[in-house]
């Protein structure tokens, strides 16, 4: 059987249920309604993937489901476009448009923009907004889908805490979570992401870099101009590196009483061609990889 519609509130008050699984279904509407709150304080798993939820990430459920460890939330590619009135549809927000009663409603980004007497093609988008940096706090967290919804930004920072639990979180297929993630993750909890394997949000030259400059003792308030935040600037934009066509040609440190070494991770960084560490205090060896 495939179930539609939403889901029954009385779902929320088997309080000592510990697991749920509605996944592959055509589910739709928010993950609960405004109204409910739901008290599942047993519940271990929540597995409501492959569905047509819609609607921002309730942070409610820190407090309504604490000891969640399994969260499926992904988009199901079978979720079905309709056609509505414009006049049974409402701009929510800046580029959500939801359409029709409660139980049939569908929200989109991508829609057929007519005239007032023409229906408009409604595809649904699934969950949007920013990821919530409160969901840290889920300290029982060890799989986290929200694959092929709507979200956008960036991967919040406290999620690098995510890298020391284990945890694996799948966020492809979300089109307009397309930022740069911060270095701190890309360094520390880049095996928890499955998207950060992707250049646009963890470039590898900028891991190549801070390692170098680490074991060069080049403290990390020296790597940026001032006033601006390490963890989301992009190398290119670092004090001491010279980047053509986004790539790094230069890395000139001068002068800096340096006293570490040069980490062998710099004959990773193919397109360097000058590297000028003058007048310094730098000890062992000049490391093969660019000797």
């Amino acid at each position: 059987n495939t179930f539609d519609g939403t889901i029954p509130v009385d779902m929320y008050k088997a309080y000592n249920i510990e697991t749920i699984n509605l996944s592959e279904n055509l589910l739709q509407g928010p993950i609960y309604p405004p109204d409910v709150l739901p008290r599942l304080m047993e519940l271990r798993e929540l597995l409501l993937g492959e569905n047509c939820f819609f609607g921002e990430l309730p942070i409610a459920i820190l407090d309504t489901m604490p000891k969640l460890n399994v969260l499926n939330l992904s988009f199901s590619s079978s979720c079905k476009s309709k056609k509505f009135w414009p006049s049974k549809c409402d701009k929510i927000k800046e580029n959500v448009l939801c359409c029709g009663e409660f139980e049939e409603k569908i929200c989109s980004k991508n829609y057929t923009a007519t005239g007032e007497n023409e229906e408009r093609e409604i595809i649904p988008m699934g969950l949007w907004g920013n990821l919530p940096p409160e969901y840290i706090k889920f300290s029982y967290m060890k799989e986290l889908d929200l694959s092929f919804n709507s979200f956008n930004g960036t991967i919040p920072i406290e999620f690098g805490k995510f890298g020391k639990q284990g945890i694996d979180i799948k966020l492809e297929g979300n089109s307009g979570l397309t930022g740069m993630a911060a270095l701190n993750i890309c360094r520390e909890a880049a095996d928890v992401f499955d998207v950060t394997k992707k250049e646009n949000v963890c470039p590898k030259e900028r891991n190549i870099i801070a390692e170098v400059f680490e074991n060069l003792y080049l403290n990390e308030n020296d790597w940026v101009k001032d006033a601006t935040n390490l963890q989301n600037e992009h190398h290119c934009t670092w004090k001491y590196i010279t980047c053509k066509n986004g790539t790094v040609q230069e890395m000139n440190i001068i002068s800096m009483d340096l006293s570490g070494v040069i980490s062998p991770s710099i004959g990773k960084l193919i397109h360097l061609q000058v590297l000028n560490l003058r007048d310094n205090q730098i000890g062992g060896e000049i490391p093969q990889e660019i000797g």
